[in-house]
């Protein structure tokens, strides 16, 4: 499709809610697939919870999708993640979403202090996922925000 050859990447928020189907992710150029907060919320407590975030990376993954958890708020929930195909998470553990002002003082104190390139955008939502939100890594600290209003 043309998206993709403009290095256009699609990612489909909300999945298993509303329109945010399996249909449709046969039907568009999905890239990446955000797994909302509902689903996370009661996953260290549920093995319900816990199978439907592993059936989901587990179906993303054999599609090729890149897979961001949304709504980790607590250690507990990041080490059932870890486990799973998914490298990106969003949430209160790694950080609260800041104005946009904030968010471009942050990022410049940051870049200040670290060499390389800073936080790419997550392709797709106009957040930032910073390297520490990885889920295969445990938060070091309390890294920078991975949202922006």
């Amino acid at each position: 499709m043309g998206l993709k050859r403009l290095g256009i990447r699609l990612a489909m928020d909300d999945f298993g809610t509303g329109y945010s189907s399996l249909a449709q992710i046969r039907r568009l150029p999905i890239d990446i697939l955000k797994i909302p907060k509902p689903f996370v919320d009661h996953i260290a407590e549920s093995p319900d919870s816990l199978e439907t975030v592993r059936a989901i990376t587990a179906l993303s993954e054999s599609l090729g999708l890149v897979v961001v958890v949304e709504g980790i708020e607590n250690e507990e929930q990041h080490r059932c993640l870890a486990g799973l195909p998914c490298t990106l998470g969003q949430g209160y553990l790694f950080g609260r979403p800041l104005a946009a002002h904030e968010m471009t003082r942050s990022l410049a104190t940051e870049a200040s202090r670290t060499p390389g390139p800073g936080p790419a955008p997550t392709p797709g939502t106009g957040q930032t996922a910073p390297a520490s939100s990885a889920l295969s890594q445990p938060p070091a600290g309390r890294p920078r925000t991975v949202g922006v209003q």
